[in-house]
């Protein structure tokens, strides 16, 4: 028995030995082999340079040897035994530099020396190093000389991924490694700053900062290409960790920079004085300094009185920056910064130091000028330069100009306005809007009297569309119809997007009450015009936007869309009009004609892109007069079926007619974006079809994922999907198919809309997915991390497998933030890595926080888990980010504190005319109640919300789209208390049900819909 043992343990000793023989050559196919049994490996490694290291000696004694054989095997055995030996031949050759023998001998062990080390055999050796758990540093020590070969070639082949984004871990590790061989800090620094991949540079000192700060900082304290994001580092994560010298020297370098001489002479060694303090910081190029040098800098100055301030002010021209901090840091001048500036804006003649000048004073001294008090400067300053600054016209509103001065100004530099008419747009709605009768007529004539505008974006077009209209203008001969002109010539990048999405719009009461004052001021200019053929663009944007109007007589609507109609005959008449057009067919409250709906028949046959991007979905039962003609149409031959079935599935849900032509398509339709559409009307009327009972047959073909191509098409499939059994169809096909689609990189991030809410859905694709993390390529298992994200939890059978990829050194950054939120998200299941995950280096901004989230969720401590989701909540305070929202709804724990962050924000939106909040975060935390333990704290807000927004006083029009994310949660997470919102839904306004969750809801509740 005990000789079995030993020819076993001899045996492994051998395959050791042979798999690192295949390392030292050049071998990397034999690193994981060896990392299995990393301790015995990195042993053998080092007994081999021991080994070696004994046999130097008298080898090089034997140089010198009597006989010629012996020097000659002396020199052979040497010269393949090495870089490692090279400082040993060196000192023997010093020590015998007298013996010509010994000395020529040792000079040609030297130069064999350099061809005995491979590149390849390093980047082998090293890349094996890298990937161990812990290494001795003796080890590292012994094999400097590969590192350095490796540094020196600045040799790529040592990271496996191509792209320098992905193998950042990979040089972190290099790093740690290569600076523990004494001597290297500073020409790996001098590299380091010179280095063009700046994700490197930025990643790798965030590195070095964070574990040595006051070694790493003087040396990167430097001018060198990188100096502007090494501050940017500096300033937001280690700024307190800077010491009086470093912010001297850091701002001796940037107050160096700027091509004039120094306007006082700055000695980093000696004391900065209060006035030195001022003189620095009113240097020309001094604006990008930070918080924290201002704060040092500020501090140095306190001693200056206001009157000693003020005197210095006076003396010389105070530069923007400069002044921007001062307002914000000495508020004892506060009361002198306004007068100040208006007399500096009088003299200023540098139009972007103006600028600054006056957005201090609106914007940090929140002074509100008088109509008019700053017209002459600006007209003074703007002149100067020839109107060539587009700057001055954005700050027309802050500023309060008279919109007389405005177009006078404007009028003698109408060449300019034309060609940049896209930067002077809105200081143009703005006199319209706010200009005088005479001023107005003169911004009429100067716009009528261009031949064409700069492309303008959707917003800037619908702003001045609605300042045309702002004032009737109606005892102003000759201004409707140069209006109309100026409608007509207006183009956009996005003029198709104008006039489609304003009939989608939420009902607005500003502007619905501008075009019906604009109507009734107009009106027998305006129906006179309406009975012209054909109709002009700006004709028709008028006439569909009045039609879409409920506080129009009906009659009058009416009489509208007739004439609307009418234009659907015309050749010229553009595709955004047609649609136009027919969106306002749906705001009729009377059935519209035959000729409306044989042009929405075309329209839906020819629509190329998603068939719900126009508002299909409002067509309801009181269309279904018009069933004979759909049905006509229907049995045409090369009819597209999908588009007309899925009209006919909302005019009629229950028809007979529909079933036989449904089942066809769902059993023979191959293309799935199609198969998509027609699914997603049936889930519209409440009637999903389950795809498990098809044939496997169909089903395979319908789910092969052969192509890039097909991937998509099929994830625009079940995207669409409601129901559990119909994901867990999808999956049952798709999951055989993870590892090509994985490797070909399919967009498999929208697998997890299968999984979303569907604890089955781990049944089937988990086992795949774990599979897939033993993969050799770290693309593949990043993807496969990210993917796991989208599961609601993963079984604790999961957890050991995801706790070494987290602790494996090979895994980049962007794995492991995954793993974090997958890890965070199984909760105190997870808790017995708390340990580790606290000791997890963070060396970037997302890790932070994803880091917090675990220990949020993981800890068996309470008051850390409290602390960390603190954390996350001062975070979104400091730099608002959705992703930190979404880590903060998923907690399972402290309810009543995410409650009440959630619902501070919300007050905060709903308080506030115009919310800083964007609405997509909004919608983010809606989506996020759904998390709470308890469903009740869900259906509470969702109420209290519905009826925030159902109040006749509710003013906020922008936050009415808030409810089509409560409608479909209720759908998803709630169906079963639908019911009970039946009547505070019934309550919305119209806005609010301008949706097709709003559709979709009604059916569900079996309710009849809101007549438009």
């Amino acid at each position: 028995m005990l000789c079995f043992v030993r020819s076993h343990l001899h045996a492994e000793s051998n395959s050791l030995n042979s798999l690192m023989n295949h390392l030292l050559t050049g071998d990397q196919q034999v690193i994981p082999a060896l990392l299995e049994q990393q301790a015995d490996a990195l042993s053998i490694l080092q007994q081999r340079h021991a080994l070696k290291l004994q046999k130097v000696q008298p080898l090089l004694t034997q140089l010198g040897a009597e006989t010629y054989s012996d020097r000659v095997q002396a020199t052979q055995a040497l010269s393949g035994m090495g870089a490692s030996i090279r400082e040993e031949v060196i000192a023997f050759q010093k020590a015998n530099a007298s013996d010509p023998e010994i000395n020529m001998r040792c000079k040609k062990i030297l130069t064999n020396l350099l061809k005995t080390d491979t590149p390849e055999g390093d980047v082998s050796v090293v890349q094996f190093l890298m990937a161990c758990d812990e290494v001795d540093p003796s080890i590292i020590l012994q094999e400097q000389d590969r590192y350095t070969r490796i540094f020196e070639r600045q040799d790529e082949a040592i990271f496996q991924s191509k792209n320098p984004q992905d193998h950042l871990e990979e040089f972190y590790r290099f790093t740690h490694q290569y600076l523990s061989i004494p001597g290297t800090r500073e020409p790996f620094m001098a590299w380091l700053l010179t280095d063009q991949n700046r994700a490197r540079v930025i990643g790798t000192l965030r590195m070095l900062l964070f574990e040595d700060f006051s070694s790493y900082y003087p040396l990167v304290n430097s001018e060198n290409r990188h100096s502007y994001y090494i501050d940017q580092l500096v300033e937001k994560e280690f700024r307190g960790k800077m010491s009086e010298q470093d912010l001297t020297l850091k701002l001796k370098r940037i107050y160096d920079q700027p091509r004039e001489a120094p306007e006082v002479a700055f000695d980093p060694l000696a004391p900065i004085t209060p006035v030195l303090a001022y003189q620095l910081m009113n240097r020309e190029g001094m604006k990008n300094l930070g918080d924290t040098l201002y704060e040092f800098l500020f501090e140095k100055m306190s001693p200056l009185t206001t009157d000693e301030l003020l005197d210095l002010m006076n003396r010389q021209t105070l530069q923007g920056f400069f002044l921007q901090q001062l307002a914000k840091r000495r508020p004892d001048l506060h009361t002198a910064l306004p007068d100040f500036i208006l007399n500096q804006l009088n003299e200023i003649e540098y139009i972007w130091l103006w600028d600054l000048y006056a957005m201090v004073l609106i914007d940090s001294l929140q002074y509100e000028p008088e109509r008019g008090e700053i017209d002459l400067a600006w007209e003074r300053v703007y002149e100067i330069r020839n109107g060539a600054e587009t700057v001055l016209a954005w700050r027309v509103e802050k500023l309060n100009l008279s919109p007389k001065i405005i177009i006078s100004t404007f009028q003698k530099h109408a060449s300019n306005i034309e060609k940049d008419f896209s930067d002077y747009s809105t200081a143009l709605s703005y006199v319209l809007k706010n200009g005088d009768a005479d001023t107005r007529a003169q911004c009429i004539d100067l716009l009528f009297g261009f031949s064409t505008f700069e492309a303008l974006y959707y917003p800037k077009f619908s702003e001045l569309w609605y300042a045309l209209i702002a004032h009737p203008d109606a005892d102003r001969q000759g201004l409707l119809a140069k209006k109309i002109a100026i409608m007509d010539k207006l183009k956009s990048k996005q003029s198709s997007l104008f006039l489609p999405q304003a009939m989608n719009e939420s009902y607005e009461l500003d502007r619905s009450n501008l075009l019906l004052n604009f109507y009734h001021e107009n009106q027998t200019n305006l129906n006179h015009l309406f009975t012209q053929t054909p109709f002009s663009p700006g004709t028709i944007q008028l006439a569909c936007l009045l039609s879409k109007n409920p506080e129009l007589p009906a009659q009058t609507r009416a009489l509208l869309f007739q004439k609307l109609e009418s234009a659907l005959h015309s050749d010229t008449l553009s595709s955004e009009n047609q649609e136009a057009i027919l969106i306002a067919g749906l705001h009729q409250e009377e059935i519209p004609t035959e000729t409306w709906f044989n042009a929405l028949l075309e329209f839906v046959c020819a629509e190329q892109d998603d068939l719900f991007d126009f508002p299909l979905w409002k067509i309801g039962p009181r269309f279904r007069v018009f069933l004979p003609q759909l049905e006509t149409r229907l049995s045409q031959p090369n009819a597209p079926q999908i588009p007309l079935l899925s009209l006919g599935l909302l005019i009629d849900a229950h028809n007979p007619a529909w079933q036989d032509p449904i089942d066809q398509q769902l059993q023979h339709q191959a293309h799935p974006e199609q198969l998509a559409t027609l699914i997603k009307a049936l889930i519209i009327v409440n009637q999903e079809p389950d795809l498990s009972p098809f044939n496997p047959d169909r089903l395979t073909q319908l789910f092969a994922a052969s192509t890039k191509e097909k991937y998509k098409q099929i994830a625009e499939l079940f995207a669409t999907f409601d129901t559990s059994q119909n994901k867990l169809t999808a999956l049952r096909y798709l999951h055989p198919q993870f590892p090509e689609m994985f490797s070909s990189g399919y967009g498999i991030y929208k697998l997890s809309d299968l999984y979303y809410d569907n604890p089955k859905s781990w049944e089937l694709a988990g086992p795949s997915l774990m599979k897939l993390l033993t993969s050799p390529s770290p693309k593949v298992i990043n993807a496969v991390c990210s993917n796991l994200t989208g599961f609601d939890k993963l079984p604790s059978s999961a957890l050991p497998q995801l706790e070494s990829l987290l602790f494996s050194p090979t895994v980049t950054s962007s794995t492991k933030n995954s793993l974090l939120w997958v890890i965070a998200k199984m909760g105190q299941e997870a808790s017995a890595l708390t340990d580790q995950v606290r000791a997890l280096p963070v060396r970037a901004g997302t890790m932070t926080y994803r880091k917090a989230f675990c220990l949020a969720s993981i800890s068996p401590d309470p008051a850390e888990r409290l602390q960390n989701l603190l954390f996350l909540q001062q975070s979104y305070e400091t730099d608002p980010e959705k992703t930190t929202l979404r880590q903060i709804g998923l907690l399972r724990e402290f309810d009543q504190e995410r409650l009440s962050f959630f619902q501070s924000l919300l007050a905060k939106a709903f308080t506030s005319e115009d919310p800083e909040i964007p609405v997509y975060h909004l919608k983010e935390i809606l989506y996020r109640f759904a998390n709470f333990k308890d469903p009740e704290i869900a259906l509470q807000q969702y109420h209290q919300l519905l009826e925030e927004l159902a109040d006749p006083e509710f003013s906020r029009a922008k936050l009415y789209e808030l409810s089509a994310p409560i409608f479909s949660r209720l759908q998803s997470t709630y169906p079963d208390h639908i019911q009970e919102f039946n009547a505070v839904i019934d309550a919305l306004p119209p806005a609010c049900k301008q949706s097709i969750h709003y559709r979709s809801i009604m059916e569900r509740m079996d309710a009849p819909l809101v007549a438009e």
